[in-house]
């Protein structure tokens, strides 16, 4: 305190030193003095080093000016510093317990949800079967599904997709059928429960084929009533034998048109009775089958070029007997191809194939025929006329005398009463024409490389003809058979003389017919016609139109009958068929009847295919005494399934309201 008022005093030296020139500079020195305190170089450097150690000092100012000079305090910067860090530090811990809590929360949800959601390993299914099994042989599948989720599921249902082949016989649970699937309806299936569905039957494939089964199973949970779950799996079993065993006696050889006998056996080789089975023979261009030959087994479908054969027992052998007839060059070859197989609804299963090639042998004499110049399959129809050409030919290099040409006729179609010959007698009982030198002096001798020909003609018989009788069939064909001799041709010592020949098949066509007519219809059919008749203008009458529809001679498929109706005939679309199926496109008024097949004889022999269908007319003031016809173009298309050949027919007269009501057609 003495230092201080000694600061504060001073002597009068320096007071007047103040007031004078030499002491001008000392004023501010006196002023800051008086009037602020001035710290020395040591405070301030003490309190430099102060701030650098985090410590400052506050002052507090007062607004007295003659109040002593307010304490000096000092506050820690690090203590204030390391506050604020313990609050970051609480603020940061404080989040990530947060954090921590929303994870664990969050796991258990999802731990939760995982353990109570179905997912796909929690469906479970399997299915067993053998991995190898002869075709035909019984076959056990065994389908297991559990239930290893949490929750109960509810509308369970499992579908068994039963492999191409499969015949059911037995399940251990009750099936519903859908087409290739067999399905059960489960219901509900608790969690963990377990099930088995055992399906037994038989198998049937193709050698070194594979049959695929699969399983399905559909789910909702419980706890999740619009969801659907689903899960499969599939068993594969290896078709590693076949039952029907197949041989072919097929000649190695055989001369140009000579005649070829062949057997074919099929036989049950397992312990199963097996159904459906079937024997194909295919032959190529240049040989033919010889269907009317007596040895020629029956029953043979020639669109199929097959024989169903009958249910065969265990060991049961079944034959059939083909002939052939082969055509072509010296050294040329035909392959005859034999297959077995069984037939399983629209399944075919091929069980085994041979092949057999015969050779065409030389010979020194040939002999061709052409009808309607040519030596192809030709198809014909009813009252066709026919040019034939009988062409022979010495190829060899001695003379062949005594020649004798013959033309056999087998089958249905010539009209002996058409015959027209120029040389030659026709046997009617062999039904044979016969050439000698008789009649033609150049068959006496026929000399090295020496051709010749014979011509004739006749006529198809008539539809009338060929569908009458118990002789009537739906494949009608003429064969014939041309062949020459001569006790020139010399044959190899042992070998037993062949004739030459050669065959020609005419095969005859069937036509499509068609009728067509109208009534007006009191309701034995259920169609029963309104309306006033005679029609009157600005009412509205209905009539019922009546298609029948026939077959002249053979079956005819993919038969396709368009009726066309005129602008102001309108269809009701009340109909009624014996068979196939009806469309009817209202933009062209055109009614479209299809059937897949139409029997032979269909119209004669066989009852028709019939048609009605209800048309109703409303006639305008400019049809007042005019009569309505109620189609305007009428066609029928098929395809003969005898000769494959194109069939097509026309209707150009048209019933009508006058046809329907006779005598009150005319519109009032």
């Amino acid at each position: 305190m003495e230092g201080k008022e000694e600061n504060k005093r001073q002597t009068p030296e320096e007071t007047e030193g103040a007031h004078t020139g030499d002491g001008r500079s000392q004023l501010p020195d006196l002023e800051r003095q008086l009037y602020a305190r001035q710290e020395s170089s040591t405070m301030r450097q003490r309190e430099d080093q102060l701030k650098q150690l985090g410590i400052r000092r506050t002052k507090v100012l007062s607004t007295d000016e003659n109040a002593p000079s307010a304490p000096v305090t000092f506050k820690s910067m690090a203590e204030g510093r390391a506050k604020k860090r313990r609050q970051v530090i609480v603020a940061v811990v404080s989040v990530l317990l947060l954090v921590v809590l929303f994870a664990v929360a969050l796991a258990g949800t999802l731990w939760y949800r995982a353990r109570h959601n179905v997912t796909a390993d929690q469906i479970g299914i399997a299915i067993e079967a053998p991995s190898a099994l002869a075709a035909g042989d019984e076959i056990k599948y065994v389908v297991d599904f559990a239930n290893n989720s949490l929750e109960h599921w509810q509308n369970v249902v499992l579908i068994f997709d039963q492999p191409v082949g499969f015949t059911l016989s037995d399940s251990s649970l009750p099936l519903d059928e859908s087409g290739q699937e067999r399905v059960l309806t489960v219901g509900e299936l608790k969690s963990g429960e377990e099930r088995k569905l055992e399906i037994t039957g038989y198998l049937l494939g193709e050698i070194n084929t594979a049959a695929v089964a699969r399983a399905e199973i559909t789910i909702t949970p419980e706890n999740f009533p619009s969801g659907r779950f689903a899960k499969a799996a599939l068993a594969t079993t290896n078709i590693s034998t076949v039952p029907l065993d197949l041989a072919a006696d097929v000649p190695n050889e055989a001369r140009q048109g000579e005649r070829v006998p062949i057997k074919i056996t099929v036989t049950n080789t397992s312990t199963n009775k097996i159904s459906g089975a079937y024997l194909k023979l295919q032959v190529p261009p240049g040989a033919q089958l010889a269907l009317q030959d007596p040895q020629f087994s029956a029953d043979f479908s020639v669109p199929e070029s097959l024989w169903r054969l009958e249910d065969l027992e265990p060991l049961d052998v079944a034959t059939r007997e083909a002939v052939v007839f082969v055509e072509g060059r010296s050294g040329d070859k035909r392959e005859i191809r034999v297959e077995t197989g069984i037939k399983q609804g629209d399944q075919v299963f091929v069980q085994r194939t041979l092949a057999g090639v015969v050779s065409i042998a030389s010979s020194t004499l040939s002999i061709d025929q052409y009808y309607n110049n040519t030596n192809e399959l030709l198809t014909v129809k009813p009252e066709d006329k026919v040019k034939g050409v009988i062409k022979y030919v010495n190829t060899g290099t001695v003379a062949l005398t005594d020649v004798v040409v013959r033309a056999k006729f087998e089958g249905q179609g010539l009209d002996p009463a058409s015959l027209q010959l120029s040389s030659g007698a026709y046997d009617p009982t062999t039904k044979t024409i016969t050439w000698t030198a008789a009649s033609m002096p150049e068959l006496a001798a026929v000399q090295p490389n020496q051709a010749g020909e014979i011509s004739y003609q006749f006529d198809i018989q008539g539809v009338d003809v060929l569908a009458a009788g118990e002789e009537s069939r739906t494949s009608n064909a003429l064969i014939i058979t041309a062949s020459v001799d001569s006790p020139s041709l010399t044959v190899t010592a042992g070998e037993t003389p062949k004739e030459i020949s050669d065959r020609a098949v005419l095969s005859v066509a069937t036509a499509l017919t068609i009728q067509a007519d109208a009534f007006y219809d009191d309701g034995r059919l259920g169609i029963t016609s309104t309306g006033p008749t005679p029609p009157k203008v600005g009412e509205e009458t209905t009539y019922t139109v009546r298609l029948r529809l026939g077959s002249t001679l053979n079956d005819a498929g993919d038969v396709r009958v368009s009726a066309v109706l005129p602008d102001g005939v309108r269809y009701t679309g009340k109909v009624v068929k014996t068979t196939g199926e009806v469309e009817y496109n209202d933009r062209t008024g055109e009614l479209i009847w299809r059937l897949p097949q139409l029997a032979g004889l269909a119209g004669s022999r066989q009852p028709a295919a019939e048609l009605y269908w209800q048309v109703a007319v409303v006639p305008g003031e400019n049809q007042r005494g005019s009569v309505i016809e109620f189609l305007n173009r009428l066609t029928a298309m098929g395809t003969d399934l005898f000769t494959n050949s194109d069939l097509e027919t026309e209707v150009t007269s048209f019933p009508s309201t006058e046809s329907a009501v006779p005598g009150e057609g005319k519109v009032e």
